[in-house]
């Protein structure tokens, strides 16, 4: 677990300066810098690009994480890996080039985003291509150049070129452009990253020796295109009932809420190939080992963050233009079940690494029948709350399904009895600190001095708690050999 904790601090490092760089766009630039018809075309773009980029990437991503450490021939393994999403690229190419304008009609906006399906096409071909690569280097066991092309190269980018908007240098139309070939680009560098790992030769590949990876890839690529698609579910339901506006309150509710699960986004880049290959090993007392280590890391993690989200809440809001603040409760809700998705271990990675990852698209369509059918009842009771409860009802249950399935399967089960103790510990801090309101005054100053000053109280004595409680001797042993490099004689404390 210790090389896990030390490269997920760096992936978890760059994954939040993404998530950063991500929200000064969101709420600051592009807000600014864009007209709002422009900007929803730019957030068609992509999302409709992250709905296809699994069909064409087929899963092979997880299959080279999965399949590629106990493979000989792994230059021709690659070669299949890549084969797969080229052929599926050059039949999904005929369709949009030739009838385009067809598909164009399924949108509401279709006279808008007529002209720009092929640009959502190549988005998602460039992402499925950077995704087979960075599967590649995650099989040897590399992850933090990936983590950073994935989470910051695109926000550099997106905020480069809007201030080329904003000095006249490009128009808004032009950045749609511009902002297709940083994917490219992107692209390219995961290639010479991967390559950078094992240098490797295309070799043309034997597509019947690799059957059962397309087998593998078909029911990995389906569960992953539904989780894009209900991913998005929520947001394209909401205005039917409600207005844009709540639309916009929404959106940035979801996205402050999703911040709590950074830590574990970290995590889990580099404790799924470590499982994948216990699996391969049939190390089952390490599987049990990495799943309870990576559900207490990730509720200390996940939980931290929780509480410094949550009880700043009301202060960030402060700094956002007025309105936004109907979303407060969206937020505790989505954190919410972001933290439980958190720390359910790594069922579902167990799931799509073993001999049972056929049951993943399974507990996909169970999670498509709760998202679609929990948005139908709550969103015209409840409104924007109503569709933030669905998707803690969701989560809840779809992760609860794979928990009992994997616990049924070998017997393994994350949760511990300190979970449950630092689970009270967490509620008790959210209970004294999200009620315990000051101010130092008007102004955007002073309530970021409030921020910062209860954010410190809060990192200082619920780390205390951790450390003295040894719920986790990974983060004790990583904050030990932190401090020693500041205070020897601390650190061998």
């Amino acid at each position: 677990m210790g090389v896990i904790i030390r490269q997920s601090f760096w992936n978890m490092v760059v994954t939040y300066a993404g998530f950063v760089l991500g929200a000064v766009n969101t709420l600051f630039l592009y807000t600014h810098f864009f007209s709002t018809e422009n900007y929803g075309l730019v957030m068609s773009l992509v999302s409709v690009s992250a709905i296809v980029m699994p069909f064409i990437a087929m899963g092979m991503n997880n299959a080279l994480v999965r399949f590629l450490p106990r493979e000989a021939d792994k230059d021709r393994l690659l070669s299949f890996t890549l084969l797969v999403p080229t052929v599926i690229f050059l039949v999904l190419g005929a369709v949009v080039y030739g009838k385009g304008d067809v598909l164009a009609e399924f949108f509401p906006q279709g006279e808008l985003i007529r002209d720009f399906v092929s640009l959502a096409f190549w988005i998602a071909v460039f992402s499925a291509f950077f995704e087979v690569f960075f599967g590649y280097a995650q099989a040897h066991m590399h992850s933090t150049e990936g983590v950073f092309l994935r989470e910051m190269f695109y926000r550099i980018a997106t905020t480069v070129l809007l201030f080329a908007v904003h000095f006249g240098w490009i128009g808004e139309i032009q950045f749609c452009y511009w902002i297709t070939a940083s994917f490219a680009l992107r692209m390219l560098l995961m290639a010479w990253v991967a390559y950078r790992c094992r240098p490797f030769r295309l070799r043309w590949p034997s597509a019947r020796k690799y059957r059962k990876i397309v087998s593998y890839g078909l029911f990995s690529s389906m569960g992953m295109a539904i989780w894009a698609a209900l991913l998005e579910f929520d947001k394209s339901i909401l205005p039917f009932y409600e207005s844009l506006t709540t639309e916009a309150y929404y959106t940035i509710a979801v996205f402050i809420g999703m911040t709590v699960a950074v830590p574990y986004r970290s995590l889990y880049q580099i404790a799924n190939p470590v499982l994948a290959k216990a699996i391969a090993e049939k190390d089952t007392a390490r599987q049990e080992d990495l799943s309870c280590k990576s559900s207490m890391n990730s509720l200390i993690l996940c939980g931290g963050l929780f509480l410094l989200i949550n009880c700043n809440i009301h202060d960030i809001y402060r700094l956002l233009p007025s309105g936004y603040e109907a979303g407060v409760s969206v937020v505790l809700i989505i954190s919410l079940a972001k933290l439980f998705d958190s720390i359910s271990g790594l069922a579902g990675s167990f799931i799509v690494y073993s001999r049972y990852f056929r049951w993943d698209l399974v507990f996909s369509f169970c999670l498509m029948a709760s998202v679609i059918g929990s948005n139908l009842y709550f969103i015209p009771r409840w409104g924007m709350n109503g569709a933030a409860v669905s998707t803690l009802i969701s989560l809840l249950v779809v992760n609860s399904l794979r928990v009992g399935f994997v616990y049924l399967k070998t017997g393994h089960f994350p949760f511990r009895w300190n979970s449950l103790v630092l689970a009270g510990v967490l509620a008790v801090f959210y209970g004294v600190f999200s009620w315990w309101d000051f101010s130092f005054g008007p102004g955007a100053v002073a309530t970021v001095g409030v921020i910062v000053v209860k954010s410190l109280l809060i990192v200082l004595s619920f780390g205390a708690v951790v450390l003295k409680g040894g719920f986790s001797p990974e983060l004790a042993s990583l904050w030990r050999s932190v401090l020693g490099k500041f205070f020897p004689g601390r650190g061998r404390a």
